[in-house]
């Protein structure tokens, strides 16, 4: 019943609901002559969609890997997980280790470790590095490992 109150069908419509209406009719039939024009002829379709199949792969070979190039944003993230009959006393003991380990790195400016991280048997931790001034390997050589130093050595 509300419905034929509040939707009623105008006679004359006006205003910015209308001319928007408009707008996009006359859009919608400008693409359907388009997409009439491009689909009715076939064989130009299929040519043009072939050429691209062949051009795949020629893309590909000069796109890189990564839609963003590797950035070296000074931290290094890590994720700690311990069996599912550990407490947060037996997570804390282990993750505490990681410190030295860290403190090993030439690069080390500061560590951060979240225990109890999505659950009590996970954690959050990392190390910040020194300003990129103060260091010769970026981040990503560090995650490397071979030429990362080994601690207490």
């Amino acid at each position: 019943m509300m419905c034929a109150v509040l939707l009623r069908h105008e006679q004359n419509p006006s205003g910015l609901a209308h001319r928007l209406d408009l707008i996009f009719e006359s859009l919608k039939v400008r693409y359907q002559r388009l997409l009439h024009g491009t689909l009715n002829s076939r064989p130009v379709v299929l040519v043009f969609a072939v050429l691209i199949m062949c051009l795949i792969p020629v893309l590909l070979m000069f796109t890189r890997n990564e839609l963003a190039p590797e950035e070296d944003q000074g931290v290094i993230f890590m994720m700690s997980s311990s069996p599912q009959t550990a407490n947060l006393d037996y997570l804390n003991a282990y993750t505490d280790q990681f410190t030295p380990i860290f403190k090993g790195f030439p690069e080390y400016y500061s560590s951060f470790q979240i225990n109890g991280f999505n659950g009590v048997q996970s954690g959050i931790g990392g190390f910040l590095l020194k300003p990129w001034n103060e260091r010769e390997r970026t981040q990503m050589q560090l995650l490397n490992g071979p030429t990362a130093p080994t601690p207490g050595g």
